[in-house]
């Protein structure tokens, strides 16, 4: 080893490579040195350090990226080489525990003796680099620095200030990562030097990873910032050991001839070579031949980490393609009885202004109204004239009273050229229906025959029930597939993406996780397309072969023959009918 330069011991490119030392998975001590993920985590550090003075950075990655490494060490050097400071580390289990405290132990052991600083005591997954003697203490005390290790489930351990660094290992995995989190941060001031980091692999929607990440995400281009944290992307395929050669020409040639459509997409989208498809595919059959499962261990993008459990109601490729096409709300506001006027902290979000002429379909989900509780959702689809695309031109999201939710109904209904509005009557909903029955009158109609009462019955509003939520969910199905969806907002598509499929046939949120955006929208879609220029979306569908009626006036029975229940399967019963003659709604 060439001599040391003391003038770089500050400097984590120089100092990791000549005096840290790892282990590998073959149980051999090698130098550190950085691979290409470590080497873009250390750039973005750096570049945190020069302009913040401080790092805030949260991390989703594939498995064994060398990502705890990198953080580890760089805790390790910051700590041995400032006196007075203290870091901590939360580790998710009692084997990773273990793990990351043996590893800065290991640190330290491997040193040489000039730069290994004195070492007080290394129990308790806790190093302590004071002077060992008492009584020399006070004359040569040593560093006073610290590195402590525990597990997620001490959430009192760190709640005392002074320290500068900590690092949240697996965060994704912590059974209680919010309460935990919030008593242990404020630990850390937000002065210069002080690191917060998140490391994880992804551990399904709805968490607190999850959602810290989508924040992180949102205030790289919001004007309003909803997190201090920025966000990296660690994918398999840039991990040079994630590849399996072929043993024979053969083998290959064999490969070739049974890629599926999601290899060839990878071969070609993401430049991915076919050995590391060789080890994607091998890795997959370890995981039973469950690719969801690969998708959350080795994702290719943050997208792909945070899949749901269970299976996907709407087709996940088609929500990618119509995420790339998301977009940030040109307009971001609140509406009242003034109408729309812009504020950064509104709760609704508008691509398109109302334009005169337009119709639009106004349709929400009704929430509780208390914060953690269910959200209420309002979506605005645009009615299509000469196309059958199908806009989503707003949306608003918040909790609130169902009583006043009514207010900001009827408000965005007006606003959007006095647009019919769709209401879900379920719980809370029937309160929310019968203020806006007091105020407006384009209110959404349906009709049944009850063949025991012997009459036909009107109702207002939507009630997701049983019969009609299949029917929903399938004919959004049906709309994502065939390609004739525009849709706006990327927090949409992400609830869309843990909306799985239930015993009952129809599909519901994944756990943790919310679909008020999805229903909210999967009502007004149905809405659009039997109540306005049906045939040209069913059949632009192909889910309808021929007119159902010659006359100058359509009827108004609408049946979708190829989807894969009839509704008479869904309406036994009843039989549904979707008035537009809106005479009857002036209240």
């Amino acid at each position: 080893m060439p001599p040391f330069d003391l003038t770089r011991i500050k400097d984590f490119n120089y100092y990791a490579p000549n005096l840290l030392r790892i282990k590998t998975d073959k149980q051999q001590i090698i130098p550190f040195n950085f691979n290409s993920e470590q080497r873009r985590l250390h750039q973005v550090w750096e570049w945190q350090l020069k302009t913040l003075g401080m790092v805030r950075i949260i991390i989703d990655k594939a498995r064994r990226v060398g990502m705890s490494t990198y953080v580890e060490g760089r805790t390790f050097h910051e700590v041995v080489t400032s006196p007075f400071t203290d870091a901590y580390i939360i580790a998710h289990d009692k084997d990773a525990l273990n793990t990351i405290f043996n590893m800065s132990k290991l640190f330290w052991e491997e040193l040489p003796d000039p730069f290994r600083p004195m070492l007080r005591y290394s129990n308790k997954k806790e190093l302590v680099f004071e002077n060992p003697n008492a009584k020399l203490r006070l004359i040569d005390p040593g560093l006073r620095s610290a590195i402590e290790v525990f597990s997620a489930n001490r959430i009192q351990a760190s709640r005392s200030g002074g320290y500068r660094i900590a690092h949240f290992s697996e965060v994704a995995f912590y059974s209680n990562a919010e309460t935990l989190i919030t008593s242990t941060t404020p630990s850390i001031p937000d002065t210069s030097g002080t690191v917060k980091v998140y490391e994880s692999t992804a551990n399904g929607r709805g968490n607190f990873f999850h959602n810290e990440w989508l924040k992180a995400k949102e205030s790289l281009t919001s004007k309003r910032k909803s997190s201090n944290f920025y966000p990296i992307f660690f994918s398999w395929l840039d991990f040079a050991d994630y590849k399996t050669n072929f043993r024979t020409v053969d083998e290959k040639e064999d490969f070739i001839f049974t890629m599926d459509e999601e290899e060839k997409e990878l071969n070609i989208k993401s430049k991915a070579t076919l050995e590391q498809l060789n080890w994607r595919r091998k890795k997959i059959l370890d995981f039973g031949g469950d690719a969801d499962k690969f998708h959350q261990e080795f994702p290719k993008d943050d997208i792909e980490s945070f899949v749901a459990s269970g299976q996907s109601y709407f087709k996940r490729q088609k929500l990618r393609e119509l995420l790339d096409r998301c977009s940030p709300p040109k307009f971001v506001g609140e509406i009242s009885a003034l109408g729309f006027s812009e504020n950064d902290d509104g709760n609704l979000w508008v691509w398109e202004k109302p334009q005169r002429g337009d119709e639009y379909i106004v349709s929400a989900d009704v929430g509780g109204g208390v914060i953690g509780g269910d959200p209420s959702v309002i979506q605005v689809l645009k009615v299509p004239k000469t196309t059958p695309k199908i806009e989503q031109v707003a949306e608003w999201r918040d909790w609130i009273d169902p009583i006043h939710f009514a207010a900001k109904i009827v408000n965005l209904a007006r606003w959007y050229n006095e647009a019919l509005v769709v209401p879900e009557t379920n719980n809370h909903g029937f309160a929310t229906l019968n203020e806006i029955k007091q105020v407006y009158w384009h209110i959404y109609q349906w009709e049944y025959f009850d063949r025991f009462s012997k009459f036909v019955s009107n109702k207002i509003g939507w009630e997701t029930n049983g019969s009609t939520k299949p029917i929903m969910c399938d004919y959004t199905s049906g709309c994502i597939n065939a390609d004739i969806l525009i849709i706006h907002s990327s927090h949409l598509i992400d609830e869309m993406m843990s909306f799985i499929k239930n015993p009952t046939g129809s599909g519901e949120a994944d756990a943790n996780c919310y679909d008020d955006r999805v229903m909210a929208f999967m009502i007004g879609l149905f809405v659009v397309g039997h109540s306005y220029h049906a045939q040209s979306i069913l059949k632009e569908m192909g889910l309808v072969s021929e007119p159902l009626s010659t006359e100058d006036e359509p009827r108004k029975v609408h049946r979708v023959s190829n989807l894969d229940r009839d509704l008479d399967n869904y309406f036994p019963d009843e039989e549904m009918v979707s008035s537009q003659d809106r005479s009857w709604m002036n209240y």
